[in-house]
């Protein structure tokens, strides 16, 4: 079973190589690309101070990831190219560097070798019935999240500044004042979910190809806000794959993503898990979890790798 973890990160290179050295296994490499904002050289002295340099390869082209932006998308599809160049894996992971597994490496490579055609991807006709009320306006309205002069000031390290979220309010009202409401791409069915997500090889290179003859889909998605929760989805669920091979439908609010255990409650951004969450991650039967910050809380990290070498999923279909 040949997994290419496709990590993005823009901070804590301690954590980025304690999760590449927790997912180390057989056959298994990782991509990681770093948030052009911040410096990548403690990232890869974290890589080689764990002797972990040989399995990762850090992403050749940089961008600079705004939260809510289309350059997370183009992050992600130019990592999937550079993954793609050298071969076809069997899997293709996309994951976060605050993410974590739940379960053994030889419980992950297990399981996906008995899927090998099931895409693990969340995934529901927008709106999902996990997102609120009133999300269609991430397609419906523009959005300029990527407007880096005005939203990323320099020298933030992603941190918006103070006078930002107003500008970026402001802006938005304007446009959405005079401009009409925006219109899919023809051909195209809108979904959303998840940016975490485990797909086979094949199919990441046929959303590759898919989105090279699109370019209406990406300039359709840049001006949305959050499109890395959109557009996989919605490429996948146009393609014309037999939906049977798709798991990871949002059928009720609070079924969650299928891979990943995600605390929301509410919020814009998830829940940092900590020491008494364990029970509840253990018992979520999951194959990773997010969000960890080992500046918070770093105990839980090693209660999981306590656990880890016993656990398996319980769902085997």
């Amino acid at each position: 079973m040949q997994i290419v973890y496709l990590i993005r990160a823009h901070r804590g290179p301690r954590q980025v190589a304690r999760l590449v050295g927790a997912l180390r296994h057989d056959g298994v490499r990782f991509h990681i690309h770093i948030d052009r904002k911040v410096d990548e050289a403690p990232f890869r002295r974290a890589i080689e101070a764990a002797d972990l340099a040989d399995d990762v390869a850090f992403a050749a082209r940089r961008f600079a990831l705004n939260w809510g932006g289309f350059s997370l998308v183009e992050a992600t599809l130019s990592c999937m190219r550079e993954i793609l160049e050298s071969g076809t894996p069997d899997r293709i992971c996309s994951m976060s560097g605050q993410d974590y597994p739940l379960i053994s490496n030889s419980a992950i490579a297990d399981f996906l070798a008995r899927h090998p055609d099931t895409e693990f991807i969340s995934y529901g006709a927008m709106p999902p019935a996990f997102w609120p009320a009133g999300y269609m306006s991430r397609i419906e309205r523009y959005h300029f999240y990527d407007w880096s002069p005005l939203v990323w000031p320099a020298n933030t390290n992603g941190t918006l500044s103070r006078r930002s979220p107003y500008r970026l309010r402001l802006v938005r009202k304007l446009a959405n004042a005079v401009l009409p409401k925006r219109r899919f791409p023809e051909g195209f069915t809108p979904h959303g979910g998840s940016a975490w997500w485990c797909l086979t090889g094949p199919t990441a290179r046929r959303l590759l190809e898919m989105s090279d003859a699109h370019p209406e889909l990406a300039r359709f998605f840049r001006y949305t806000e959050h499109a890395e929760e959109m557009y996989f989805q919605t490429m996948l669920l146009s393609s014309g794959m037999d939906p049977r091979r798709i798991r990871g439908e949002y059928t009720e609010p609070e079924l969650g993503d299928y891979l990943w255990f995600v605390e929301w409650r509410g919020k814009a951004s998830p829940r940092i898990l900590r020491t008494n969450d364990l029970d509840m991650l253990l018992g979520s039967d999951r194959m990773f979890a997010r969000k960890f910050d080992m500046d918070t809380d770093s105990r839980i990290l090693d209660l999981i790798d306590a656990a880890r070498p016993a656990r398996v999923l319980r769902t085997a279909a």
